[in-house]
């Protein structure tokens, strides 16, 4: 077998991968991405957390320093 018929025969093994190397590769910065949400008060105060849950007026935010909080 020479060497472009090997070649060949690579490429349609590795050709249906490659649309899928890069999609996972385009959406790897989007995983990456800290999970870090800004609330700011009424009276200006912020707090940094990860929003877990917003159900009608309540937002419960899970923080480093205290933990779980409802607002």
């Amino acid at each position: 077998m020479t060497p472009i018929h090997r070649f060949g025969r690579m490429l349609t093994r590795i050709l249906p991968f490659i649309p899928v190397a890069v999609i996972l590769m385009a959406t790897a910065p989007a995983w990456a991405h800290p999970k870090v949400d800004t609330v700011w008060l009424v009276n200006g105060d912020r707090i940094t957390c990860e929003i877990k849950e917003m159900t009608n007026a309540k937002v419960s935010a899970g923080t480093d320093a205290a933990g779980t909080i409802s607002i």
